[in-house]
């Protein structure tokens, strides 16, 4: 198939994404007086021995578990290894140098080197060998592999240590040619890493090799880049250990994945598996035959899906509204891509954000055949994309009602009764959905100053406190990692005597800084504001409209008021008073499409009674519609109330004395819908006022899982359909959207309502 990609999946940015998988979750902190443990940067992008698709080697010694048992299977499956007995492995056994020699040259054809025929060699100690053994020695000599233990003798019945393993490895490996498209290379030697053309920290963690020989320390260095050599633990490589059969096994089937031998038959790879958003994934389709020897010229059909499920049909075949790119599911040996000189395909694509991508490979048999898992040759690969979250989501728990410094800055809290602030992390998509991503390190900078808070003043019926620096800063900085949620917590630790200003950044490689303020304070609660808490709707009953107006009294902490001092505690035989009024407002009612003009209903204002305690003011509000509007209106009531305190004594309202104004908050007189008869598609009507009024066409009122339209209130529950600009999402996506999203009726949709929403949409 004709696919139009061009490979643009270069070595450097390639190795960086494999390893970014690696390493992303880790937060790697350098011990004292060591630097940060290097890591391999010439890892091979494919795998000889894919798991799930070499057989099992039967080896009754190399249980499933056993840690090497992958790749005593893979050296076993191409023929390096026949076993120490027809059944038997011996895993932990050490490698002598005789069988070294027999390993090295299965090894050196395999991977594509050139091995002479047997000869002459100066080796004196090897004359009384099998011959296999003296004509695998004689040409790993020849190829420079080894060059014996002296001059003239080779040492066969001695162990292989496991400096001199990394010896052979390296100059066999520097003898081959790794699997490349063309001049892109996706596997790599040791003269590769000399080269080091990347200018990589070329380095590996082992702290002892600092007496062994250079070559050795080079050749252990080398593998450990390629992903070759590993340790006999984190910092030691144990260069004069023997080398037992199954680490062998593991350094070997690490150094077929740098070669170009792979599977019989047809094989689709993927590198990277996983990664962000739209990264590149490369795809290597391979054609072998029985011999595992590269099929040249042989065409191949491959597509792939971002479907959740896999893109096929129930019968095995591919849905084609569901391929991506330019594939196909249709055999057709003119179009298809055709396999190189080495047996393979190469092409690449980019992932689709936050999907699972599935990559289908296979070789038909007549044009015109159509792909059919269950009968065609087929192989199957996947990669995932993860979501780059887009920004930061920070929320603390300072009271929503606490004060805050010059309007919209420093939050007040009570050092006398909290000994911290939680900040609640979270990573967020593109569209401020949550992202779940573990691992993911968040970064707090606090920089503190010694403040004194004064905040007993008010302005304009708001809080106004004040903030003086009178100390010197300090700074501190932190690390948190996120959850399997995408989130993660930091607690700010409260200051243990002064007041303090505290400066919050937080911050991750993802996503912009978010800063936040807290402001410690000692001072003495006191009165600063009040909180509407009625509900913005009301049902009409009869001829009466009938509501209860509160507002619950806090302090400049965002808490009731609390203490014994008379200014300001709310106590009503003090100095704390309050008004509240009302106005009621109406409209025709449409029964079709139109403009709501709302007026104020004549004879229908007045004031209210009012209950003051330390912790409310509570208000009685009675309306009686006037007769000349019962019948054929709808209803909205204005709410002005004020709370204020005679601090002067003088009997008389000054500025600085309002605590609290609340300006024509509106109740909503509504009709309730309940069946679809009473659904009206009110699309088309607006609102004129007369006076100017501050209404929302529409409002969502989320605590109660309800929101409404003009007069019209609507329930809805978490089991309900929901749409966002045509995707389907839950409630709380719904219910965030809203808020982003919706100003008026024409941004939302309601096609389906039967006892219950079938169907809300926001375009």
């Amino acid at each position: 198939m004709a696919t139009g990609f061009s490979i643009r999946f270069n070595r450097e940015v390639g190795l960086l994404a494999v390893l970014s998988l690696l390493t992303a979750a880790l937060v790697i902190v350098p011990a004292p007086g060591r630097a940060a443990d290097p890591e391999p940067d010439y890892l091979a992008y494919f795998e000889a021995c894919p798991e799930h698709i070499i057989p099992g080697a039967d080896f009754v010694d190399v249980p499933s578990g056993h840690t090497n048992a992958g790749d005593i299977d893979c050296i076993a499956y191409y023929g390096v290894t026949n076993g120490t007995a027809a059944e038997e492995y011996s895993p932990e056994k050490p490698v002598i140098r005789e069988h070294m020699a027999l390993l090295l040259v299965r090894l050196a054809r395999l991977v594509g080197i050139d091995v002479p025929s047997a000869a002459e060699s100066p080796f004196e100690d090897i004359g009384d060998l099998e011959e296999d053994s003296r004509e695998a020695i004689s040409q790993i000599y020849q190829l420079g592999i080894t060059i014996g233990a002296t001059a003239t003798t080779y040492a066969p019945a001695r162990n292989v240590t496991r400096g001199e393993m990394a010896l052979f490895l390296q100059r066999l490996m520097d003898l081959m040619v790794p699997v490349a498209d063309g001049r892109i290379a996706f596997g790599f030697t040791p003269d590769d890493v000399n080269d080091n053309d990347q200018d990589f920290d070329v380095g590996s963690p082992f702290l002892d090799l600092r007496e062994v020989p250079h070559a050795v320390h080079e050749a252990v260095t080398h593998l450990y880049e390629l992903g070759v050599a590993s340790g006999v633990s984190g910092f030691a490589y144990a260069p004069d250990a023997d080398m037992t059969r199954a680490t062998m096994a593991e350094f070997m089937a690490a150094i077929l994945d740098h070669s170009n031998l792979r599977p019989n038959g047809v094989l689709v790879q993927v590198a990277p598996t996983e990664g962000t958003d739209d990264f590149e994934i490369l795809v290597m389709v391979s054609v072998r035959d029985d011999n595992f020897a590269p099929i040249e010229d042989t065409a191949v059909d491959w597509f792939y899906t971002d479907d959740p499920d896999g893109g096929l049909e129930a019968d095995g075949t591919c849905d084609e509204a569901k391929i991506l790119g330019s594939g196909d599911c249709v055999w057709d040996e003119d179009e298809d891509d055709a396999t190189d000189l080495d047996g393979n395909v190469f092409q690449d694509f980019d992932a689709t954000p936050g999907a699972s991508m599935s990559i289908y490979a296979w070789v038909g048999r007549r044009d015109g055949q159509r792909f059919d898992q269950d009968t065609a040759d087929s192989s199957t690969a996947r990669a995932k994309s993860e979501r780059e979250a887009d920004s930061l989501g920070v929320q603390h728990d300072v009271p929503a009602n606490a004060a805050r410094i010059d309007g919209n800055g420093a939050w007040i809290v009570d050092l006398s009764r909290r000994a911290s602030v939680e900040f609640v992390i979270q990573l967020l998509n593109d569209d401020g959905t949550r992202l779940q991503r573990e691992g993911v390190p968040v970064f707090v900078e606090v920089d503190s100053r010694q403040i004194r808070v004064e905040a007993e003043d008010v302005t304009r019926g708001r809080p106004d406190p004040d903030l003086v620096t009178v100390g010197r800063g300090a700074r501190a900085d932190y690390a948190v990692v996120t959850d399997q949620e995408g989130s993660a917590t930091f607690d700010l630790r409260a200051p243990k005597t002064d007041e303090r200003l505290d400066t919050v950044t937080i911050e991750a490689d993802c996503c912009m800084k978010r800063v936040h303020q807290i402001a410690w304070s000692d001072g003495e609660s006191v009165l600063v504001a009040a909180r509407p808490a009625f509900e913005p709707y009301q049902e009409r009953d009869g001829n009466r409209i009938e509501l209860k107006v509160e507002y619950d009294l806090v302090d400049q902490y965002g808490g009731t008021l609390r203490g014994t001092a008379s200014r300001y505690t709310g106590r009503p035989d003090t100095d704390l008073y309050a008004t509240v009024s009302y106005r009621l407002y109406h409209a025709p009612v449409l029964t079709g499409g139109g403009t709501y003009t709302v007026t104020a209903t004549p004879d229908a204002a007045g004031t209210s009674s009012i209950i003051i305690t330390r912790r409310s003011v509570t208000a009685d509000v009675e309306i009686e519609i006037p007769p000349a509007y019962r019948e054929g209106y709808e209803f909205l009531v204005a709410i002005d109330a004020q709370v204020f305190s005679d601090r002067d004594g003088d009997d008389t309202l000054d500025s600085n004395e309002v605590r609290y104004v609340d300006s024509g908050s509106i109740v909503w007189v509504v009709n309730n819908a309940r069946n679809e008869e009473e659904f009206d598609r009110i699309q088309g009507h607006g609102f004129t006022t007369s006076p100017s009024l501050n209404l929302q066409e529409v409002e969502l009122y989320t605590s109660s899982r309800r929101f409404r339209t003009f007069f019209t209130l609507w329930s809805y529950h978490a089991s309900h359909r929901f749409q966002v600009n045509g995707e389907f999402v839950d409630v709380e996506t719904f219910e965030k959207l809203w808020e982003e999203q919706v100003d008026g009726i024409d941004d939302l949709e309601i096609p389906l309502y039967s006892s219950g929403f079938s169907l809300i949409m926001i375009r």
